[in-house]
């Protein structure tokens, strides 16, 4: 909160505020509502964003990402095959 709180764009009123909106896979999914002048929008979500990046770096919070397995099979193209 401190991060939308602290930014020069967010208004005051209303304060900005953060929901529990969903569980994902393999997440939690919240939202932070601010709200901004129109002008500032993309800048000030932008803003945040890279923000709370920086911050979870800095106290070494990690975001695990599901890991994908990909299997190539050597498929035979003979002309024969192809239809």
């Amino acid at each position: 909160m401190d991060i939308a709180n602290n930014h020069h764009h967010v208004y005051r009123t209303p304060a900005p505020d953060v929901v529990f909106s969903d569980f994902g896979d393999s997440a939690l999914i919240f939202n932070l509502r601010i709200w901004v002048h129109v002008d500032f929008s993309i800048s000030t979500r932008t803003d945040i964003r890279f923000e709370i990046d920086r911050r979870f770096k800095e106290e070494k919070i990690m975001i695990p990402f599901p890991q994908r397995d990909v299997h190539i099979f050597n498929v035979d193209h003979k002309e024969e095959n192809i239809q």
